[in-house]
């Protein structure tokens, strides 16, 4: 308890991906479109989808899934994030090669 009174969240200079249902299982919580992560995050995009918690992952609604992740991807590979390089100029670090003994 006493950690989770002393955390302090920290904003992610990322981009957050938000898949929301459009049916909720329990309406017994009045839940911001955002689901709080607005002040969490550089930048948040909220998707909706229809169906629910449970169904998401079946037919047909699992199409609308499929099809948000990949536009995403789409444009992740073509507008990078802030502060960070473009997928393609991304280096990986040299191969460090040591003699057989």
């Amino acid at each position: 308890v006493k950690a989770l009174n002393n955390y302090e969240t920290a904003t992610w200079q990322g981009r957050v991906l938000l898949l929301r249902c459009e049916h909720n299982l329990d309406d017994k919580y009045d839940r911001s479109n955002d689901y709080g992560w607005t002040p969490l995050v550089r930048e948040l995009i909220v998707e909706r989808i229809p169906g629910n918690h449970l169904d998401i992952w079946d037919e047909p609604h699992v199409e609308k899934v499929g099809t948000i992740l990949r536009r995403q991807l789409d444009r992740l590979a073509t507008r990078p994030s802030a502060g960070t390089a473009p997928v393609s100029t991304v280096r990986k670090p040299p191969k460090i090669s040591r003699p057989m003994p």
